[in-house]
């Protein structure tokens, strides 16, 4: 859990209408939908592998383990190259938004409303002008049994 008292810088992403928060340090860079190489037997949420100046990347679709609409992959959408633990992915969003500081105080634990699927990934949520933002918990994510025999 944070800290409080202390403001937090989290990168908004937009994902089937819904805003996301990433802290900011884990975001390495953003670009346009690169080209992908599929990957054989990978569990669906891999989207495959792709070449950014001679580092590869898998890219994963976390809608799959967020239970949300699942929608073909399109060059309109964007990828975000993270960082944990220092290995680096990418995850597919539909846009990046803004840069925000979030007062730590005001960072609210997922509630019973929000589904099991959903408040697994999430290490908090927090109300802003445009909406909720539900601010993810990218440990969590990797470690989801989908993505645990998958070394990315």
């Amino acid at each position: 859990m944070k800290s409080k008292g202390l403001d937090y810088r989290y990168s908004v992403l937009s994902l089937s209408g819904k805003y996301f928060g990433v802290e900011v340090f884990k975001v390495k860079e953003v670009l346009n939908m690169p080209r992908i190489s599929k990957i054989p037997n990978a569990h669906q949420s891999i989207l495959g592998v792709f070449n950014l100046r001679g580092q590869i990347y898998t890219l994963i679709d976390i809608r799959y383990f967020l239970n949300l609409e699942v929608r073909p992959v399109s060059e309109k959408d964007y990828v975000v190259i993270l960082e944990e633990d220092g290995s680096s992915f990418g995850i597919i969003v539909d846009k990046v938004i803004d840069v925000v500081t979030l007062d730590s105080n005001k960072i609210q634990i997922p509630t019973r409303e929000i589904s099991v699927q959903f408040v697994q990934y999430l290490e908090g949520i927090y109300q802003l002008d445009m909406g909720t933002l539900y601010l993810l918990d990218i440990p969590s994510i990797l470690n989801a049994g989908e993505l645990r025999t998958y070394r990315y």
